[in-house]
């Protein structure tokens, strides 16, 4: 750095300005990314170092110099390409499309297939369909009609996940557990194509739906060897453990501790208990009658 006291050392952002012919503005993008020196602000006192300036503006002017002449080169460059692009475009537009078979303006193709030119246009860069570029696109009629016969086939032969959850008859989130169980073949690609194969969907749906009667088979089985909890069917009166309990007086834990120790017979019907009126009536009355000696012999004398 040159001494603070030596004013040659230091010039003002004007004085770099007309000193090397750029703006303020360039000068001030130099300073930033450190290509002038800058010392502190000292009040009104010039700031840039002299010699850093002249040393930037010799680097700017043949930086300026190098880009100007890249810039010619891709002008002449494009000048020279751009004859043999017009003669070339000017040739297109006289051609029709190739004389040999019949071709198809992609719009016309795109409507065939009833896609947008886009698809039609993807197609064609993958060898799907074959075609020629001039003025415009030209695709081949037969190459159309074999690539529809295919996409045909293959609707025929390929459904989506929805449709094949439809033909199954269950959801679609079920769908892939029998592509696991290997019920239902999925082919490998894109998902944004239709891969559940139509016939195994059919086959999966036909396993499906005996897997579910076989199940409601089962469910009515058990639920003829379920036991029922109601009286049994024999023309007797039954009665429950709270009738009975209310008719001998008692709680029903107490009726069910006597039907436990036999001493009242009764019948179980699933979880439940049965006792006949018969067997409770006398129940009861032998209760009363063991009641009545117990108070007879307790009674005092007359």
């Amino acid at each position: 750095m040159h001494d603070v006291g030596d004013p040659g050392s230091w010039i003002s952002w004007d004085e770099a300005s007309r000193l090397t012919g750029f703006r303020t503005p360039t000068i001030e993008h130099a300073v930033r990314v450190g290509r002038i020196a800058r010392r502190r602000a000292r009040g009104v006192l010039p700031s840039l170092d002299r010699e850093s300036v002249l040393a930037w503006a010799d680097w700017q002017r043949e930086a300026v110099a190098q880009r100007a002449a890249r810039r010619r080169e891709r002008a002449e460059g494009t000048a020279a390409r751009r004859p043999r692009h017009e003669a070339q475009r000017r040739e297109d537009r006289l051609l029709a499309p190739p004389a040999e078979g019949s071709w198809l303006t992609l719009p016309a193709a795109a409507q065939r297939f009833g896609v947008s030119t886009v698809t039609v246009r993807r197609w064609m860069e993958a060898g799907r369909l074959e075609g020629v570029r001039r003025s415009e696109r030209w695709i081949r009629e037969e190459s159309v009609q074999r690539l529809m016969d295919e996409l045909l086939e293959d609707a025929a032969t390929w459904v989506s996940l929805a449709d094949a959850a439809d033909i199954i008859g269950c959801s679609i989130a079920t769908v892939p557990g029998f592509v696991t169980e290997g019920l239902v073949v999925q082919r490998p690609g894109p998902r944004q194509q239709a891969s559940i194969n139509r016939g195994s969907a059919e086959r999966a749906g036909r396993v499906l739906a005996e897997r579910r009667e076989a199940k409601r088979a089962e469910r009515r089985l058990r639920d003829e060897q379920r036991t029922s909890n109601g009286p049994p069917d024999d023309g007797t009166v039954w009665l429950s453990v709270k009738t009975t309990a209310l008719l001998l007086g008692l709680s029903e834990s107490g009726v069910t501790l006597k039907v436990r120790a036999g001493t009242l017979p009764a019948t179980q019907r699933g979880r439940r208990w049965w006792v006949r009126r018969d067997d409770a009536e006398r129940a009861a009355a032998a209760k009363a009658f063991a009641a009545a000696q117990r108070d007879h012999r307790d009674a005092p004398p007359l």
